[in-house]
This record gives structure tokens, sequence and C-alpha cells, in this order.
């Protein structure tokens, strides 16, 4: 089932009995979280325990906070809509189909803050592949998720590109869902029917590391990388503004330490994501890498919006990336 039909499912049961996903506490919260560099500032949230302080900074005593990992754009939607997780995080695309489709329930979802900017590339092992007009029916791309993952909107986007305006599918019949971990697992052995991989940093950087070619990235598609984005529903928002306050300030805190000092953040990654393939230099030089940010505002929140909007995935529009988020960061001085 796609993601678009789980998110009108979930959120019809939601409108037919007349209940909004469970607030949580003001002394707990519980944040869904994923895998890869684009997620490190998360990381250094969790294991500095920068929320724990800046709650306490703000009054709020002692918050417990959990953090669960979830593997997969819809099941993250999913624990967020249900109240399982109080706040998400997702790419742009996944967080623009919450935001349509809850945007008139009585209990909308929107964003809180960008979480990071990655880029992504498409890697092949194909050698008579050298763009995507050159993909075969004996090709198989994996991406986290068909049609509605970043990575396989990004696709869609380059195959209107090459293509035409009505040729944005052309590509979908030769990808397959996969996890990044898997899918990277399949490149490396050469036996596997993947002969391509969508993603984006570690995983691009090993396959390329080990033979792999780059044969397209989001900044030829969107003129940037894509964006991991924060987000909840309006009714824990508005609940708890001093501990949504303490969150922001945590990331931010993490993403300036990000900056700072590259080395100890990629030190800290490597231990956390228990990543032996590779070793500090690559996670620096991945961290420092133009496409890669760490900051609060999206940059290419409406380049999607605008794509899936034209393709029927999305019924509103938003002109600006401040339309799909709380106010919160919508302030001159945010990075």
């Amino acid at each position: 089932m796609s993601l678009r039909c789980v998110l009108v499912m979930t959120t019809l049961l939601s409108l037919i009995s007349g209940t909004s996903p469970l607030r949580a506490d003001t002394n707990q919260l519980r944040i869904g979280v994923q895998y890869g560099t684009s997620m490190l500032a998360v990381m250094l949230m969790e294991h500095g325990r920068l929320v724990e302080k800046r709650a306490e900074e703000a009054g709020l005593g002692t918050v417990a906070i959990s953090y669960r990992n979830i593997g997969t754009p819809v099941a993250m939607s999913d624990s967020v809509l249900s109240g399982a997780m109080n706040i998400g995080i997702n790419g742009a695309p996944s967080v623009l189909l919450l935001w349509d489709k809850t945007r008139n329930s009585p209990n909308p979802v929107r964003s809180l803050a960008a979480v990071s900017t990655s880029p992504s590339v498409l890697v092949t092992r194909n050698p008579t592949v050298n763009g995507i007009k050159d993909f075969t029916q004996a090709d198989r791309i994996a991406l986290p998720g068909v049609k509605i993952s970043i990575n396989a909107l990004l696709l869609q986007m380059a195959a209107q590109r090459e293509w035409g305006k009505d040729s944005w599918d052309r590509l979908d019949a030769r990808t397959t869902s996969l996890g990044h971990p898997d899918a990277l697992a399949a490149m490396l052995s050469g036996k596997s029917e993947i002969t391509a991989h969508f993603s984006g940093p570690p995983f691009s950087t090993l396959e390329v590391k080990n033979g792999g070619r780059a044969i397209l990235t989001a900044k030829e598609v969107l003129g940037d990388g894509w964006d991991m984005i924060m987000f909840g529903t309006t009714a824990f928002h508005d609940a708890n503004p001093k501990l949504v306050g303490a969150v922001l300030s945590a990331l931010g805190d993490a993403q300036a330490a990000i900056r700072r000092d590259p080395r100890a953040a990629a030190e800290l990654y490597l231990a956390v994501a228990k990543d032996t393939r590779s070793s500090v230099d690559d996670i620096v030089a991945i961290i420092t890498d133009p496409g890669q940010s760490y900051g609060m505002k999206p940059r290419t929140v409406v380049q999607f919006a605008r794509f899936m909007h034209g393709i029927g995935l999305l019924k509103n529009d938003p002109s600006r990336w401040q339309d799909v988020f709380f106010p919160d960061i919508d302030t001159p001085d945010v990075k």
C-alpha cells in the first residue's frame, strides 16, 4: 500500500471516530528517528542529552525523552498520526503529504524545523549506464520506497526533465523498494539484480568507493540537496510550547556543534551508528561537503511541493516553505 493511501486511511479513521492523536505529557517526549548522516544533529541531541538540558532551563524539570528508530517514511508518518511518537523526522515529500492531507482536519500536521539538507546520489554498477536514459529492463534501481520516497521523486523529476512533462513516471517500473543498508549490501555484493541505488552518504560514498559510478545528483535536479524535516501535530505543538521550544533550542545547539567541530561529530556518528566501513575522515568529508548542511531553515520544500502538485500528489501548493511550518523558526536569525 502506498504512503498516500496509508495517510488517507489514517486521517479518515481519525475524523470518523472524532478523535485526535494522543498528546504527550509535558514531562514525556517520544521522538522517531532514522539512520544516516542526515540525522547527525539528532544523534548529538540524544547522546548529549541536549533536550533534557534545555527543558530544565525552561523550568520543565526532568523530562523523560525516548528516541525510537523507525525505518520507513510510512511508519514514521503513521507513528505521529497515531500518537505513538510526538515528533517525527521524515524527508520533505512525506511531510508535505501529511500537511496536505491533514490541513483541514481537527489536528493538522505541520513542520517544526529542518534537521539537515543532504545530497542524494544515484550510483550504478552497470558499466553501460552513463545516465538515466541508458537504463534498460534489465536494471533495477533500489529506493527506500517506490513512487513517493525522496529519491523516487528525485528520479521522477529527472525523468520529466529528460523526456518531458508527461514522462515523469517513465522509470518507476525499474525501481524496487529496499532499505538503504540492504541496498548497499546488494550493490557491494555484485550478485543481486540491483544495479543502481539512489541514496545519500554514507551509502553512496561507500558504493562509489567500491567501484560504483555516480550518474545523477539531487543538486542537478533541485539546485540543492533535499531537506530532512522534524514535524508534529498541532495538538502536541500547542499543548507543549516550552517543550517544543526546548527541542528547537537543542536542535540548534546540535547543528552549531556540527558546524563548529565536524571531526568530533564524525567520531560520535561512527560510535553511535556502529559504522565499521567508514573512517573518521570519510565522515568528516561527508559532513563538510558543500551539499550537506545543518540548519533549521529548509531549502527545497517548495521545489518538491510544486512537482508533487503538478503530478497530482498534492491538492494544495504552498507558495512559501513557511506555509508548511509552525511559526517557531520563521525568524531572521535562524541558520
